[in-house]
Parts: C-alpha cells; structure tokens; sequence
C-alpha cells in the first residue's frame, strides 16, 4: 500500500496501467510509472517496485522484493471479473466469421493438447515442467465470456479515466 512507483519495461503497458488502476481503486491514490529497460536482476537497490508481466514472471523473476502481487487476482477481488491480457483482434476490414471461424479451430484443438505443449515446450521456454502445465490447464481461460468483455470494458473506462492511457477506442466484440 506504500509503494507510489513502479518500473515498467515496455512489454508491460498493459500491466503497468492495470496497477495504476488496482492502486487508485484499493487505495485512492496514483501510481508513477518509470520506464525500465533492463533485466529484474539489475535494478538498483532505490527501485520501489517493478511490473514484471508475462514469461518474465518465470524466466527474469523479480528477486529482491519483500511482496508479489498478482494483478490479475487483484482485479478480480476487486470488480468481480476476470481480466483480459490479450486477446486475437481484427480491424473492421477483416472477415469476422471466417477469422472466428479459423481461431475458434485453433483453440478448440490447442485446448485437446495443452499437457502435450506444455511437456514439450515448458523447458525450451524456461518454465518448470509442473508450473507450464498448470497455466496452461489450470490458470488460462481460453474463451471469451460477457464478464470478460464487462471486463474489458471497464478497465479500458478506468484506465482513461486517471490517465493511464492517453486514448481508447471504442471496442466491437464479436462472439460465435
């Protein structure tokens, strides 16, 4: 509840605007965002604190921390929804029904083999064998449901709204 700044490497916008977020919720006050280029293990002893998003939870750990918190739990305890770290999109140019239509396989078979990808590919990326299974079967969802376009939505209205994004485009979900 102290820390006022964190580091941020340019892979982690979206994580970065979701802690300006979490913070001005739970505890009314902004969060400073520093610009960081290099590795978790060379921050200076001076660093407040640091976004760390994606592989680099795993691969490039921030040591030296006394707290880890998981924004994406975070946002849940506090607006009820599950958060969206990425998601597939298209301009209004692109074939909808056949884009879906193409992913929607995609995922659908990925799905049938997630321990297979995890067994064969966690080492290669730096991940533990038992860690990559669990994201992939246990932690990820794969579909996009209501409360994650609700999501969406009010993280996209929140994060304009203190400043964390400069602009957001209006956002046309297309559902199968």
């Amino acid at each position: 509840q102290d820390l006022r700044v964190i580091h941020a490497g340019p892979a982690s916008r979206t994580a970065a605007a979701l802690a300006q977020v979490l913070w001005t919720l739970e505890f009314q006050r902004p969060l400073r965002v520093v610009p960081r280029s290099h590795r978790m293990t060379a921050l200076t002893d001076d660093s407040v604190g640091a976004v760390v998003a994606g592989d680099s939870v795993v691969t490039d750990p921030p040591l030296g921390f006394d707290y880890h918190i998981d924004l994406g739990a975070m946002w849940r305890r506090l607006t009820g929804l599950p958060f969206v770290f990425a998601v597939w999109a298209a301009t209004e140019l692109a074939d909808c029904d056949a884009l879906n239509d193409l992913l929607t396989g995609a995922r659908k078979l990925g799905q049938t083999r997630l321990k297979d990808i995890s067994d064969r590919f966690a080492q290669a990326h730096g991940w533990p064998d038992d860690l990559a299974s669990h994201e992939l079967t246990e932690h990820l969802s794969y579909e996009m449901t209501v409360d994650h376009i609700e999501s969406m939505t009010e993280f996209a209205h929140l994060a304009a709204e203190i400043g964390a994004f400069t602009s957001v485009r209006d956002m046309d979900i297309v559902l199968p």
